[in-house]
Order: structure tokens, then sequence, then C-alpha cells
């Protein structure tokens, strides 16, 4: 994706979208782990677990990067893992819309889905 000036006005939409995706995603992993929990029966589940939660963090600390250079790349993965939507980055300028549209469309194109 182009690299792109970000306003005050567009980095505070950005963020509130960027931060309701982060709480979204958070409360699917404990969510997840409250179901491995519930299902320890011995040393390996506890170990499991431990493997999930190494795995989630590095993903997690991997895509939920806000700055400037790759801001518009990881608000289109977060809309397409389906974590955020357009509609709540209906605070952004019309050019950045349009890019990230744009850019999801892309992905729905390559994949034929928006998955």
């Amino acid at each position: 994706m182009e690299r792109l000036t970000w306003s005050k006005a567009d980095k505070k939409c950005a963020r509130v979208a960027f931060d309701a995706a982060y709480e979204r995603e958070c409360a699917g992993i404990l969510a997840e782990l409250r179901k491995r929990v519930d299902a320890i029966r011995d040393s390996d589940d506890i170990w499991g677990i431990n493997d999930y939660l190494w795995r989630k963090r590095r993903e997690i600390g991997d895509k939920y990067d806000f700055r400037g250079s790759v801001l518009a790349d990881v608000l289109v993965r977060l809309m397409r893992e389906g974590w955020i939507t357009l509609d709540e980055l209906q605070g952004l300028s019309e050019e950045k819309r349009d890019l990230l549209s744009r850019g999801l469309g892309f992905f729905k194109n390559v994949s034929g889905s928006p998955d």
C-alpha cells in the first residue's frame, strides 16, 4: 500500500478502531484460553496452553503496529480478519477510506472471499 500522511483526525479515528480490534481479539483469546483451561487433563495440556499463548502473543505483537508507514496495511488486515469494519473508520479522510476499500477489495479478488 502507498505511503500516507496521517492527519491528527485520521490518527484519532484509526486509533479508536485499532484499539477496539485489539480488545476484541484479546477477548477472543481469553475465551479460547478459558476453554483450554477447563479442558486440562494432564501436564501436556498445561504446556499446550503455554504454547498457544506464546503463539498468540507473537501474532498480536507482529500485527498491532500503529506506525504511520504500515497503518493502512494493518487496518486492511484487521478488516479482512473481521476485527473491525470500514464503518468504524467513518472519521477517516475520504482518500484513506477509498484506499482501504481498494486494499480490502484486492484481497477479496485474490482469494475470492474476504478471509
